[in-house]
């Protein structure tokens, strides 16, 4: 049975909405990588764990449940959990429909603090131009570079899905491979 998913792929990809809803069609715990690496400290996403605690808290609230789908990137940092998973679903959608998607999320999220004279607006802006630079950037940074090669080292299977924007599809597409493919696995 495949136990353990990981979806990876840029900011503003799906990998958080796809994550919950193929969670809730397996019964499966979701778990969100931002929650793991980032403090809950204001301003958010400005404070990160140190690699101690990110083993343990992925120890506590990974390792410890036993079926789970963890949206987001634990490369470089989560490789406690690498030799666990059973199936990694790698997300590229272009940058122009990211960054609408990223600018509404975080509309929603944090209203006038991101707009001219926000509190955020500084924050949002360098967030929105680090994440335009995915598809172009090194193997050094989060890019889609570093994400294929770290997905080139792992032993599970990867499915990728390339400019597919509609998230029912995709776990549509999952939950098929799954059922044709849960037999034989572990």
């Amino acid at each position: 049975m495949l136990n353990r998913i990981l979806i990876i792929g840029a900011s503003g990809s799906g990998t958080t909405t796809v994550g919950k809803r193929l969670a809730k069609e397996l019964d499966f715990s979701h778990i969100e990588t931002d929650d793991l690496f980032w403090l809950p400290v204001d301003p958010p996403f400005s404070q990160y764990r140190n690699q101690r605690e990110l083993d343990e808290v992925l120890k506590t609230k990974v390792i410890a449940k036993g079926t789970w789908v963890l949206s987001g990137s634990p490369c470089v940092w989560g490789d406690v959990i690498i030799d666990l998973l059973d199936l990694v679903i790698f997300l590229i959608v272009p940058t122009e429909i990211r960054i609408e998607r990223i600018s509404e999320r975080e509309q929603k999220r944090f209203g006038r603090d991101i707009q001219a004279g926000g509190k955020l607006f500084e924050a949002h802006h360098n967030f929105l131009e680090w994440t335009k630079r995915y598809d172009i950037g090194d193997v050094t940074g989060r890019t889609k570079a570093m994400h294929e090669k770290w997905l080139s080292n792992l032993q599970c299977p990867v499915l990728k899905f390339e400019n597919e924007t509609d998230s029912n599809q995709v776990v549509k597409s999952v939950l098929n491979y799954i059922r044709n493919h849960s037999n034989e696995m572990i």
